[in-house]
Formats: C-alpha cells, sequence, structure tokens
C-alpha cells in the first residue's frame, strides 16, 4: 500500500508539472537618475514578469527613486518596500499619471511601507515614489516588490 501511495504522488508530480505555469521573477537594480517623475525608472508587469523585485538606495544626498509601473491586465496592487537597515526611514508613494497621489505608506523608522489594494487598469502608467526621510547612512539597499493581482 505504501508503494502505491508513493507511486501515486509520482505520477500526480509527473501530470502536474505541464498544467501549472508560472511567470517569472524578475530582480533589477534601480538605473540613475531616476529622482524624479521624468525620468522614472520603467516596469513592466506581464505574463513574463508579474513579479518585480528592485534594490535601490536613497539617502541623505539621494532623497527620492521614481519607477513608472505598467501592466497588462488589471488588478490590485501589491507594492512592498523593505528596508534592511533598523534606523532608516523611508516612505513609499503611488501616482497617477497625472501626479494625483493615489495612495502612500507612512509606517516609520525601521518598518516596512506597503500600498495594498489599490486598482491599477491595464495599459495606464503609474509611478511610485520611494522617499528617505531618516536615518544615517545607509548600509544595505532597500528592496521594493511590484505586483499586480488579477
Amino acid at each position: 500500500m505504501k508503494k502505491f501511495i508513493i507511486g501515486l504522488c509520482v505520477i500526480c508530480m509527473i501530470f502536474s508539472q505541464g498544467v501549472i505555469a508560472f511567470a517569472e521573477v524578475l530582480v533589477e537594480s534601480e538605473n540613475e537618475p531616476n529622482d524624479c517623475m521624468a525620468d522614472a525608472d520603467p516596469f513592466l508587469v506581464d505574463n513574463n514578469y508579474d513579479d518585480i523585485w528592485i534594490y535601490g538606495i536613497v539617502s541623505q544626498s539621494d532623497k527620492e527613486d521614481w519607477y513608472s509601473l505598467e501592466c497588462d491586465w488589471s488588478g490590485q496592487s501589491l507594492i512592498n518596500l523593505y528596508t534592511h537597515d533598523r534606523d532608516m526611514d523611508y516612505d513609499l508613494y503611488l501616482y497617477d499619471n497625472r501626479g494625483r497621489c493615489l495612495a502612500s505608506s507612512n509606517n516609520g523608522i525601521g518598518e516596512s511601507e506597503e500600498i495594498d489594494y489599490v486598482y491599477i487598469q491595464s495599459g495606464k502608467i503609474y509611478y511610485i515614489k520611494v522617499e528617505y526621510v531618516s536615518g544615517t547612512e545607509y548600509k544595505q539597499p532597500y528592496d521594493l516588490r511590484l505586483s499586480v493581482r488579477k
């Protein structure tokens, strides 16, 4: 009976390999200059890359990083900003293509930021701003995750 269950599990795993399809995760570093909306680093969420991770640095001398986001489908945003430096404070903002702030996250020193459940329309461009608020010079880059749930 044990061999039968193991064999059945192996067969299920083999058949499931062709049925489930996962998009790739894109991992990038920021490209300077990206210190204003007009110079935002562009990123596309599509069937090839539905989860994007960006590593960047903001500090006293480089206070803002901007990214543009476009998606091939409409859905709910999932934008996370993770800090690894416990004495740094960053804020996170989401803007539409007219420069209107749609959402923000301002959690405080050493805390991660999140913008979740903002409706993202297919084919429209949105802008994400990572802003330095306070802290000593960075020791590690921040991690910015961009994703749109279908």
